[in-house]
């Protein structure tokens, strides 16, 4: 079994996550993860907070952030994969938009951080699923079912993350596994790690992976089991 925390923010990325690499790697090493996906926060909202009108210093620090949590986790022996949590502006809740979502990308590579990833800020969903579809990804609505998410259209996901053990938010898991498993989507979970003690959940993989690509692979078998502790 490879053990896979599949939710996971870095400080500096978002306003809400608290933890450094150096200490993200020691958590995770010692609860015996075998790799981590990196999936901090994406969204317009954050890239004019941190870097207002300069939105390639925002994708710089999103990369930097991934480059320096890999070598940390690395010299433990856990592995690190990229991915983000992203925001279209569209499902935004900084927005006054109807509908409320944030959606987990699987299987994009460090390398996309370079060639405009900010336009899917102007995606609508669909659109989103399209261009993830186009590219071998999954995508996969995080916690569906929190409090103030509204967006529940399975017919342009891929995944639904059915268990988001984030302690501090009201994510109504149950309501999530019927939903994947009603629609057919790929079961996530993830700790929605932010603080030092979030490292609660994840999936265990049947075989261990080495790149996004083998992720993605591995996530379409669909023998992997979503588990919180």
């Amino acid at each position: 079994m490879f053990k896979l925390e599949m939710h996971l923010h870095v400080a500096e990325t978002s306003p809400c996550a608290k933890t450094d690499e150096k200490t993200i790697a020691g958590i995770y090493s010692e609860a015996g993860y075998d790799g981590i996906v990196y999936t901090s926060h994406y969204n317009s909202f954050l890239s004019e907070y941190y870097f207002p009108g300069d939105v390639k210093k925002y994708n710089e620090n999103f990369l930097s952030h991934f480059e320096t949590l890999k070598a940390e986790c690395a010299k433990r022996g856990v592995k690190v994969f990229f991915g983000m949590e992203a925001m279209p502006d569209m499902t935004s809740y900084y927005e006054e938009t109807p509908d409320k979502a944030e959606f987990l990308i699987y299987g994009a590579t460090p390398d996309f951080m370079l060639h405009s990833p900010e336009r899917i800020f102007k995606m609508t969903v669909e659109e989103l699923h399209d261009f993830c579809k186009k590219n071998g990804w999954i995508l996969s609505q995080a916690h569906p079912f929190r409090t103030m998410i509204s967006y529940h259209h399975p017919e342009f996901l891929d995944a639904a993350e059915v268990i988001n053990d984030n302690p501090r938010q009201q994510n109504n898991n149950d309501l999530a596994i019927k939903y994947a498993k009603e629609n057919n989507l790929i079961q996530t979970a993830g700790s929605d790690f932010h603080e030092p003690q979030d490292a609660r959940a994840g999936v265990l993989l049947k075989n261990a992976v080495n790149s996004e690509k083998e992720l993605v692979s591995e996530l379409k078998k669909r023998v992997h089991e979503p588990f919180a502790f």
